[in-house]
């Protein structure tokens, strides 16, 4: 792990992420450099933006708990002032769309950078999210992995899609032509679709 790299990243304002590593081992060798938060994991979101509060302002936790999640964002960015602090956290794989967009709207507002890890495959609707991170350690993750290989998945979802398709043209003779065409279609597009949803999710 080459934490100059990982260093330069940051000071560029970049997100970092790691594949099967542990961020508090960085630690340490950023917190002289940054002002750094190390939350561990990313969920509860609230409990970890109080900490964040905590940890800029030494704000009581009892002031905070009352705020919604807004309000603490609200709170955070304002606390920050002129600086850039960089969250560290772990399993970044246990986000959810929600709280994805929560901490890359935080992100955006050039106040916040990020240096994350994950052991496993994350949601797909966390990819939006994932594409601001810099991955470090790629050709680990690629060889252990094999997501390097070429994905052929759409091209399996498009064969099926078709021999439903002719599936539902063969059983449906008796009806006129173009609706027949019309409906196996849309029953085609449908099966492709759902393919790719669950594809996406496995």
């Amino acid at each position: 792990m080459n934490i100059i790299q990982i260093k330069n990243h940051l000071l560029r304002g970049e997100n970092v992420l790691l594949y099967n590593r542990n961020v508090s081992i960085c630690y340490p060798q950023l917190k002289d450099e940054f002002p750094c938060i190390l939350l561990g994991e990313p969920l509860p979101l609230k409990f970890k933006l109080i900490k964040c509060i905590q940890k800029v302002s030494g704000d009581e936790f009892s002031s905070l708990e009352k705020m919604n999640i807004p309000q603490l964002r609200d709170t955070l960015v304002s606390k920050i002032k002129d600086k850039r602090i960089v969250i560290l956290f772990n399993q970044f794989e246990r986000l959810t769309r929600n709280s994805a967009d929560f901490y890359h709207s935080l992100h955006q507002s050039g106040k916040v950078v990020y240096m994350c890890s994950f052991q496993a495959s994350f949601k797909q609707e966390i990819y939006g999210f994932y594409q601001s991170f810099q991955l470090i350690n790629k050709e680990e993750y690629e060889s252990q992995t094999g997501k390097h290989d070429i994905n052929i998945s759409y091209a399996v979802y498009v064969f099926l899609g078709i021999v439903c398709f002719l599936i539902y043209l063969k059983i449906s003779m008796s009806a006129t032509m173009s609706s027949v065409l019309i409906g196996a279609t849309w029953f085609a597009l449908i099966i492709f679709r759902t393919l790719i949803y669950v594809g996406g999710r496995v």
